[in-house]
């Protein structure tokens, strides 16, 4: 929804535009702005060109699921990732290619469950509460690709489908000699080694 905002709300393009500002205005580091490869022929790739800070890195975000040996070389040649229904299970499979060795997922609660319901006309709503938004975030419907709300049966294969992915990519780590330490408190993802941040 974020690239392809020709298609969707002017909310979405405002929201591109500000941030692809900022990006352009601000960085005075070097920064690894990775992009969905699907997205390469609306990516403005040139205005970017005009902060030597950014550099541009395409990643294929197919899903994969086969045979295991097949998901590996997949997964290994930048031809897909586990079903990935948020941004976590994507940074996670990034890490990974960027072959780092101990990755700890900090704020990563995912605890969704608790905060949907269903309103008396069958709407269903869920606050999705983030570090930068937890005092002020408002219950809404989620949306299906800026084209229209989601179902309950929808969002909880989508949750479903999340959680699933974690422990397929807790396996592949565990084949790239990696480990994944959560050190969210209370968090619902079930998949990685926990253990308490003050331990590290």
């Amino acid at each position: 929804m974020f690239f392809l905002h020709q298609k969707f709300t002017k909310e979405y393009q405002k929201l591109q535009e500000d941030i692809f500002n900022n990006l352009l205005k601000k960085t005075h580091w070097e920064l690894f702005f990775f992009v969905p490869y699907f997205i390469k022929k609306y990516f403005d790739k040139k205005r970017f060109s005009e902060n030597k800070n950014i550099k541009i890195i395409f990643y294929n975000f197919t899903p994969i699921e086969g045979f295991e040996f097949f998901n590996y070389f997949c997964f290994e040649q930048n031809l897909g990732m586990p079903r990935n229904h948020n941004v976590l299970a994507t940074s996670l499979m990034l890490s990974l290619s960027l072959n780092f060795k101990k990755i700890y997922l900090a704020g990563a609660d995912h605890s969704w469950l608790k905060d949907i319901f269903v309103t008396d006309n069958n709407m269903v709503l869920l606050t999705q509460k983030h570090f930068y938004d937890e005092k002020t975030a408002k219950a809404e419907p989620m949306a299906k690709l800026g084209k229209g709300e989601r179902k309950l049966y929808e969002i909880l294969e989508k949750f479903t489908l999340t959680f699933k992915s974690y422990f397929k990519i807790k396996k592949y780590s565990k084949k790239r000699n990696s480990i994944i330490i959560n050190i969210t408190p209370n968090s619902y993802i079930d998949a990685f080694e926990r253990i308490n941040k003050n331990d590290i």
